[in-house]
């Protein structure tokens, strides 16, 4: 679940294929997510990815992920009033 998956971020930096197959389950976990709050798997991608990539390929791993959060709750698709008001949004 999510909390494997947070620990399991706390390794790691480089673009080793350890954090390519991670960042692969973390994508994983969100397209599967059945919980009550889909927003969750996002916030902890997003998060690894910020305490896992080293600066100099932080922006082309963050800003895709942050782009296609932001296109999953934009105005129209299923969660999007849900979270319009969240600060973690």
């Amino acid at each position: 679940g999510l909390a494997a998956l947070a620990s399991a971020a706390s390794g790691g930096g480089g673009v080793s294929s350890k954090h390519k197959e991670h960042r692969r389950l973390l994508r994983q976990s969100i397209e599967s997510y059945e919980g009550n709050d889909p927003l969750a798997p996002w916030l902890v991608a997003i998060k690894w990815t910020k305490e896992s990539v080293p600066a100099a390929g932080l922006q082309s791993e963050l800003v895709p992920l942050l782009e296609d959060c932001t296109k999953a709750f934009a105005p129209g698709e299923t969660h999007a009033d849900k979270y319009k008001e969240d600060v973690r949004y």
